[in-house]
């Protein structure tokens, strides 16, 4: 059986608590509909049907409400951490983190923004060249932001890339 680690824990619980306070009913448990909404807000693509037998294989005491630790439980049944699965819901929730217009591009000032409140020390100069770096880099139709196609490449040449060099790394200790 797979198991979430902390910070899994962390995110998931923070998605799931948010959700019921601000779209649910604030009852600390979700229905099905607000349950379809907690797993796209996490980056999960699943058919209606397969929400609805994830729902209900969650459902442990088949009140037809999920529980905050009824979904910790059975989250890593439904996509097992490390899966293609869990590998896009990563990517497409970064996507979403830095889109906060939720229009589908990542813009320079949604850019600077995110990286602003992540950099507090950086200054306003320093940050609008590295923001102009990155679309410069990473824009590929040089629209000017960000689309997922090519947030999905740079975060797979960043990202992935960096894991693979890792696993290689450990696999040439191993081999010594």
């Amino acid at each position: 059986m797979s198991h979430l680690s902390q910070q899994e824990k962390l995110l998931y619980s923070d998605f799931f608590l948010r959700l019921d306070a601000e779209q649910g009913d604030g009852d600390g448990a979700l229905n099905i509909a607000e349950f379809e909404k907690l797993l796209l807000a996490l980056g999960f693509r699943l058919s209606k049907e397969q929400v609805a037998a994830e729902f209900i294989k969650t459902d442990k005491d088949q009140n037809w409400k999920i529980t905050l630790d009824e979904f910790l439980v059975t989250l890593p049944n439904v996509v097992p951490p490390g899966s293609p699965q869990s590998i896009a819901a990563t990517i497409r929730r970064r996507f979403d983190e830095n889109d906060l217009n939720k229009d589908g591009y990542i813009t320079f000032d949604e850019l600077k923004q995110v990286l602003a409140d992540a950099n507090q020390g950086k200054d306003e100069e320093e940050l609008k060249s590295l923001v102009k770096d990155f679309i410069k880099n990473w824009d590929a139709d040089g629209d000017g932001k960000i689309n997922f196609e090519e947030f999905l490449e740079m975060f797979i040449e960043t990202e992935l890339g960096d894991e693979d060099e890792r696993m290689m790394d450990d696999d040439e200790e191993r081999g010594k």
